[in-house]
């Protein structure tokens, strides 16, 4: 995620088979500030999430604002 975002990284628990993600904090976080909670999944290996990432860079102002 680029950095203008201050994304929380939550890493999973559990095994591979049966990863679980606890948003338990961000979904805090996103109520506090009155915003909605953006949930991003990517992988180091996927060319379809850098440009997606991309994506979000070029267009930080406009959408920064809206997500937690």
């Amino acid at each position: 995620m680029p950095p203008d975002y201050g994304a929380k990284v939550v890493q999973p628990t559990g095994v591979p088979d049966r990863y679980e993600f606890d948003l338990s904090d961000a979904l805090r976080r996103a109520r506090a500030e009155g915003k909605r909670l953006y949930v991003y999944l990517g992988a180091d290996d996927c060319p379809y999430c850098r440009k997606y990432e991309a994506f979000l860079e070029r267009n930080a102002d406009a959408l920064v604002p809206h997500f937690a």
